[in-house]
């Protein structure tokens, strides 16, 4: 939940989805992996490849780092090779935790960036035509432009 929570409801549920998507797809992989995998430096060496694409891909996609994390830490942890079920049980856990990180969003949050969109546009607005006429006051020399842009 605190991995998929950001400071925003917006940021939040992307971040979720990204993660959701991520690692259900990982999941799969993973399991894919386990089935067909079954000597242990086989794994490891299929373990290397997404562990360094998934360092790489973290500043730029969090999915795609979910995406290639995900079956490094099933791999990582399967009891025996061809076991699969932890791969379902961290898809599970990944939704759950996806659920409840929206809804503490929703409680910590309850306002969506897009409502107040027009407030700010507004505010900005204002801003620059203050600081035109201000600056346009000055450029003629018609006195003090602190005093014109307030």
């Amino acid at each position: 939940v605190l991995l998929v929570l950001q400071p925003s409801a917006g940021q939040t549920r992307r971040r979720g989805l990204e993660r959701l998507a991520g690692t259900i797809a990982g999941g799969v992989v993973a399991a894919l992996l386990g089935v067909l995998l079954q000597d242990r430096l086989a794994m490891a060496l299929a373990m290397f490849p997404l562990a360094v694409l998934a360092v790489t891909l973290r500043p730029v996609h969090y999915g795609l780092f979910t995406f290639f994390l995900t079956p490094v830490f099933v791999l990582l942890a399967e009891p025996a090779p061809g076991d699969w079920g932890l791969a379902a049980e961290r898809i599970a856990d990944t939704v759950l935790a996806g659920l409840l990180a929206v809804a503490a969003s929703r409680m910590l949050w309850p306002l969506w960036e897009h409502r107040a969109l027009a407030d700010a546009l507004a505010d900005t607005v204002r801003a620059a035509r203050r600081y035109a006429a201000a600056a346009l006051a000055h450029a003629a020399g018609a006195g003090d432009a602190d005093a014109l842009a307030r």
